[in-house]
Order: C-alpha cells, then sequence, then structure tokens
C-alpha cells in the first residue's frame, strides 16, 4: 500500500488555532502541558521545542520513553502543544504545582517579598 504525503502548502497555517493573542489568555488561570501517551509518536518535537525556546522543561531520551513534563520548570508558554503533529497528544491544563514566575535571576535578600510571583495551582491533585 503506497502513502500519499500530503503537500506542505496544505501543512501552513494547520496550527494557528493554538496561538492567541496576549490579550485574550486568562490571566487567572495558568496551564501547563500533559501529555497523551496514548496518542503520542515519541517524535520529540516538544522537547526540541522546548528546549530550543530557552526552558528545558521536558525531559526526553528518543529511547522508547515518553516525553516528561517538569512543571516546576514550565511557563505554560504552549509551544509543545503548537508544535505536536498529532491532535490531542498534549492538552494544556490547569496546573498541579505552585508556580513560581523566575525572570532568570536570584532576588537578592532586599528584594521585596511581594514582587515575587507565585501562582497556586487552581486544585490540589
Amino acid at each position: 500500500m503506497k502513502v500519499k504525503a500530503s503537500p506542505i502548502l496544505a501543512l501552513v497555517g494547520t496550527k494557528l488555532k493554538h496561538i492567541s493573542p496576549i490579550d485574550k489568555m486568562n490571566k487567572q488561570e495558568f496551564l501547563a502541558p500533559v501529555i497523551n501517551e496514548d496518542k503520542c509518536l515519541q517524535c520529540g518535537r516538544c522537547y526540541l521545542a522546548c528546549s530550543d525556546s530557552g526552558y528545558q522543561a521536558i525531559q526526553f531520551d528518543g529511547y522508547n520513553t515518553f516525553p516528561k513534563i517538569i512543571e516546576k520548570d514550565c511557563t505554560g508558554c504552549a509551544i509543545c502543544h503548537a508544535v505536536c503533529p498529532v491532535e490531542n497528544a498534549i492538552h494544556m491544563l490547569p496546573r498541579t504545582e505552585v508556580y513560581e514566575i523566575n525572570r532568570g535571576t536570584t532576588p537578592g535578600p532586599n528584594y521585596p517579598k511581594e514582587n515575587i510571583i507565585r501562582i497556586e495551582p487552581l486544585s490540589k491533585s
């Protein structure tokens, strides 16, 4: 059986539905990705996108394992969701852990505590 590949132009723009303007984003609910192992191809695209964007919030060794989300390092940017070639293989769901926003530097001892942003999960799991 010969499989016919889709032309590249048929793929252009198919993931745009996963991108929204920042003013449309819910600022009360912070999401994190969850991988559906029943649908995951183990292709590593989510891992590469996350690593290339600078977060390194996905572990993946590529040897018969599924990517693993490290929620404490995840910003919830959903780039993994956007690059995934399989519909519903990655879901963005409410965080299950406290998320402390890290801007890349450790605040000094005189840094005002009220400026440290911590996002509590909506529900405890």
